[in-house]
């Protein structure tokens, strides 16, 4: 069965090529496209892997990491950060919850290895 991940960004051209890249290595893929949309997704289908933009609408994805890290029933859930604009380091991503992060735009292969290393944890 293919392991599902859910691609949280505001941005279309950028949502869309990680949509692209991760089904071309046979992952089933969802989108969402502000922090409602993200919780909405998330409880209605627990994702293996979430990627989740730091700045988006409604909150951001920080917000809606913290409502996933406080709900027991998603204890585990893989969490990938992506940033354009917050300068992350690997203490202030842990700090929020989330299991690794990238800076966005970030290399493909960069990319494709860290959702394999997430999803083989």
């Amino acid at each position: 069965m293919a392991e599902k991940i859910l691609i949280a960004d505001d941005h279309d051209e950028m949502r869309q090529l990680i949509v692209e890249v991760l089904e071309s290595q046979g992952y089933v893929v969802r989108q969402a496209t502000d922090t409602q949309g993200v919780l909405e997704e998330v409880a209605r289908e627990r994702p293996d892997l979430l990627i989740l933009d730091v700045n988006m609408p409604g909150g951001g994805g920080v917000q809606a990491l913290r409502s996933i890290r406080r709900n027991p029933e998603l204890e585990g859930m893989r969490v990938l950060l992506l940033s354009g604009s917050v300068n992350m380091s690997t203490d202030w991503s842990a700090q929020v919850g989330a299991d690794a992060h990238l800076p966005k735009p970030c290399p493909i292969d960069d990319l494709n290895s860290t959702v394999r290393s997430l999803l083989a944890t």
